[in-house]
């Protein structure tokens, strides 16, 4: 009778172990499909650490490594507590290269202070490239809206030097213009919109500001094939040092994006081109 018992008891058991079993299995899977990972903001990630005194987890990404030129940083961030996505924060970049006998700093945006699609979105033109002896850093200083706390957080970076040049540098008369260039979506055949960003110093040379009133006369050449496009609008200024214009496409493969700039409508700052890969 007793042996009899124990068979039905230890069934029992198993049963219940069985059904106790699925139900975790099954909330373990809902809570994992309630928080999936998220994906990656960006190609590259460039650096992460933490804002102490604010709080706050700093993740900053870049859709390739960083070269010397004009880069769009992607900041994501967290509650270093809570781990949730932070949306709204004043976010400060200071990049600033350390050389030898001095330290400069080169041409930046700081993002907004509303995320999109829960990112900050930053620029920074590297002006040259790191080395062995010479070193980037970017100081990211965080004002989290969230609790009114403030904190930084300082990242060593490597500036890579392109192969091909993504930087034109125009000395005339003493002033020295920085100019370089960005397509917001991947390059394709057909029209694409793109921008040419223009810095330059301040009068007491200590900072740098948006190049605002450049002319700029654009003409797209594709050298091996020997031809042009139509349908291409020149850059012109919308905010901040950039020039928004339009270049036609017409087929993959390599591109010259040629640049007759001025100060102003009459003062010639040169001809200057940028190459380009469509793909």
């Amino acid at each position: 009778m007793k042996s009899k018992f124990n068979i039905i008891f230890n069934s029992a058991l198993l049963i219940i172990y069985t059904i106790v079993s699925i139900l975790l299995f099954a909330a373990c899977n809902k809570r994992e499909e309630a928080n999936p990972t998220p994906p990656a903001p960006a190609a590259v990630k460039i650096a992460e650490g933490y804002a102490k005194g604010a709080d706050v987890k700093i993740e900053v990404w870049a859709n390739e490594e960083l070269f010397t030129g004009y880069n769009q940083l992607l900041f994501a961030l967290y509650d270093s507590n809570s781990g949730k996505r932070i949306t709204e924060s004043h976010i400060r970049l200071n990049p600033v290269m350390h050389m030898k006998t001095k330290s400069h700093s080169c041409p930046k945006e700081d993002p907004d202070k509303t995320a999109v699609n829960e990112l900050f979105t930053g620029f920074i033109f590297f002006t040259m490239p790191s080395n062995d002896k010479e070193n980037w850093t970017l100081e990211t200083q965080v004002h989290n809206l969230a609790n009114h706390k403030f904190g930084t957080a300082v990242f060593d970076i490597k500036v890579a030097e392109t192969v091909v040049p993504r930087k034109r540098v125009i000395r005339k008369d003493g002033a020295v213009y920085w100019l370089g260039y960005y397509f917001p979506e991947k390059m394709k055949a057909g029209v694409n919109t793109f921008e040419i960003v223009a810095f330059t110093k301040s009068k007491d040379n200590l900072s740098f500001i948006p190049a605002e009133k450049l002319t700029m006369k654009f003409s797209p050449e594709m050298p091996a094939m020997e031809h042009g496009s139509p349908g291409n609008e020149n850059p012109s200024h919308s905010k901040g040092g950039r020039y928004r214009g339009k270049v036609n496409f017409t087929m993959t493969g390599d591109w010259r994006l040629n640049l007759d700039v001025f100060d102003g409508e009459n003062t010639s700052l040169g001809k200057h081109f940028f190459d380009v890969t469509v793909k």
